[in-house]
């Protein structure tokens, strides 16, 4: 509604929707910082339950499981804002590049008139500097849900292996048993707890993404392939899709884990337990059939169908979007 009432005041199209591009981004961060900051008391419940030892009383055979799942992560972190800085600077230098008195690094009102070297240099570097630390904090809120949903990917696979290895003709067993059964009570709980927390902060970056990625694409497709604007819209293109894919591929990795859990107990000798322990793990598999799965805003699940789904909405959004240009 906005594009067809701009267009209806002889407004630009390609700059409505690079003005667009930028809002929607920035009013995606604001949502998902109002949202932590809305929600703190619950970080500090989900530091709690990574401090019981229920999580982390590990023999150090198995705590590789978690070591691992952290290693990549980081690693995963580090390619993130590695491919932020990049859009952070391209994207600027091509706002500084356009064929203006005085270029600055984000397009937009300013309430003061730039026409001195010393109002520009002042307003340049307030954009250089809160379009960093913009970048910068929504990134950390990011990779900080990808860490604590791997920690919960890793806890599922240390629970399927415990299953695994229980040996049930011990008489060890029903303490083996119920140890891991706490050890999935914890994990159901820790994965509400980030449910309750950052579900709406994912529902947010969703919603925006269908709209950057649509206006991103549309501009690369009319920006001349060895422009600097092509490139820009390029980088930013690759940080939506990246920070929309690894959302969804962290969160159906809870739901492919938890789902092999009675497979796990399949694997080890159960048939071996008592009579007593063999009802306990029936009615115990009966409660993993049910599937553990994190949501964007109690609506849309964190899995690769909804990946597809955004990417399906962003294209229609974009076929209209040329539709219109094809008119103007």
């Amino acid at each position: 509604m906005v594009i067809f009432v701009a267009m209806n005041m002889n407004m630009n199209l390609l700059s409505i929707v690079e003005a667009l591009l930028f809002l929607a981004t920035q009013m995606a961060f604001l949502c998902k910082l109002f949202n932590v900051l809305n929600k703190k008391h619950k970080l500090l419940e989900i530091e709690d339950i990574l401090a019981n030892p229920a999580f982390y009383g590990y023999p150090k055979e198995k705590r590789h499981f978690i070591e691992d799942s952290v290693r990549f992560t980081k690693i995963l972190g580090i390619c993130y804002r590695s491919i932020c800085a990049m859009g952070f600077i391209i994207y600027g230098c091509f706002q500084l590049m356009k064929d203006e008195e005085w270029p600055l690094p984000l397009s937009g009102w300013n309430p003061i008139q730039v026409n001195t070297k010393f109002k520009y240099g002042i307003i340049a570097t307030f954009q250089w500097v809160a379009f960093f630390m913009s970048a910068y904090i929504n990134s950390g809120i990011d990779i900080l849900i990808y860490m604590l949903i791997s920690v919960v990917t890793s806890q599922f696979e240390i629970l399927k292996d415990n299953l695994t290895n229980i040996r049930y003709e011990t008489d060890t067993a029903k303490r083996d048993f119920a140890k891991n059964v706490v050890l999935h009570y914890g994990i159901l709980k820790f994965v509400r707890v980030i449910e309750d927390t950052f579900s709406y902060a994912t529902f947010f970056q969703f919603f925006t993404s269908v709209i950057v990625i649509c206006f991103a694409g549309f501009e690369m497709m009319i920006a001349p392939l060895n422009s600097i604007q092509f490139v820009s819209m390029c980088t930013y293109f690759s940080i939506m899709i990246f920070q929309v894919v690894i959302y969804c591929w962290f969160g159906h990795t809870i739901i492919a884990s938890s789902d092999k859990i009675n497979d796990a107990i399949y694997m080890s000798n159960w048939y071996e337990a008592d009579l007593s322990l063999k009802k306990s793990i029936m009615i115990f598999m009966e409660k993993c059939k049910e599937p553990v799965v994190l949501t964007a805003g109690k609506i849309c699940p964190l899995s690769l169908g909804t990946l597809t789904s955004i990417m399906r909405s962003s294209y229609s959004y974009l076929a209209v979007l040329q539709s219109i240009y094809g008119q103007e």
